[in-house]
């Protein structure tokens, strides 16, 4: 929620008092008109259909199941899993990758810019893709510019276009 609302323009306050409870409060900046379906775009952008291996890393099951039909449906070869430790074994024990697709925020002690910096070192040609809901300003600050990054929640056009531009790298 964090994260969204900064991503937004917004802010967050949480206040929280014993034996009353906690309030959270969540700021959003105001919307703009909505488009009037006349002046919408009457084509949309058909995702590109790619080929190759993908490695997907997300901790939270049901965004893992809906990345990775994205994934197929695209055209992709996909095998996932839900931490950077097990992501580093598939990645020495399977067929080879084109591209990595990974969360930041992982459990288990390894986040994904970990798990990007360890693979850029042992496998540089494989291709590194970051999400989050997060500020992707945060890579800047970390130094990890280098890396690609497509922010959640994102669309199948977006991540048509992230795993296309990774591979042509």
């Amino acid at each position: 929620v964090y994260g969204f609302a900064k991503q937004s323009g917004g802010d967050v306050r949480i206040s929280s008092k014993e034996g009353r409870g906690t309030t959270v409060d969540l700021f959003l900046p105001v919307a703009g008109e909505a488009e009037s379906e006349a002046a919408a775009p009457t084509t949309q952008e058909e995702p590109k259909r790619g080929s190759g291996r993908v490695l997907l890393v997300e901790d939270n099951p049901e965004l893992r199941e809906m990345a990775s039909d994205m994934l197929m449906a695209l055209g992709y070869e996909v095998a996932a899993t839900d931490s950077g430790g097990s992501a580093l074994a598939l990645l020495e024990t399977s067929t080879p990758f084109d591209v990595v697709l990974t969360d930041i925020m992982l459990p288990g002690g390894m986040h994904g810019t970990d798990l990007a910096l360890e693979i850029s070192k042992k496998h540089p040609n494989i291709r590194i893709i970051l999400t989050s809901g997060y500020d992707p300003n945060a890579l800047k600050r970390d130094g990890l510019e280098a890396f690609q990054f497509i922010p959640k929640p994102f669309r199948m056009k977006d991540l048509s276009r992230a795993l296309t531009q990774a591979i042509e790298r």
